[in-house]
């Protein structure tokens, strides 16, 4: 079971508060072949509020495609595609999975590594700082 929400980029006009993962299909996929205003505005939005971007890749000209070039990982199940991303990207922004098609999506979302400010341990630290004792001793230990 996986912490994440994710959502469609191509299906979308905002993104939802509780989305973790945005989802980039490849044109193999139904996805775009080229940015969009619409899809530029989401992929910043999500950029800026430390969300991961996964690309969808279920052939190896998907990886031409400027929507998924601008993923932060990129999914694929095709031996060929995972190796030039690999070449492309490094090893840990490729996930190899069984299925790539956006159905499939709930069975590997939680190999999707969380972003730090979205970890409980990050969250509880910031709801702390909030707090003004707790938030003195945290200015103190920045000034030793």
């Amino acid at each position: 079971m996986s912490g994440h929400v994710h959502v469609r980029a191509d299906r979308i006009t905002t993104v939802a508060p509780a989305v973790t993962v945005l989802l980039v299909p490849g044109p193999s996929l139904g996805g775009p072949v080229q940015l969009d205003p619409a899809l530029v505005r989401l992929l910043i939005d999500a950029d800026v509020r430390g969300l991961q971007t996964v690309a969808l890749a279920g052939a190896l000209h998907d990886l031409d495609a400027a929507p998924v070039s601008l993923a932060r990982y990129v999914a694929t199940d095709d031996e060929a595609t995972a190796a030039e991303a690999v070449a492309r990207l490094g090893a840990h922004r490729t996930l190899r999975v069984a299925d790539v098609s956006p159905d499939a999506v709930q069975a590997w979302i939680g190999r999707v590594p969380a972003v730090e400010a979205r970890t409980l341990r990050r969250r509880v630290r910031t709801a702390l700082r909030r707090i003004a004792p707790v938030r003195r001793v945290y200015e103190r230990m920045r000034t030793r």
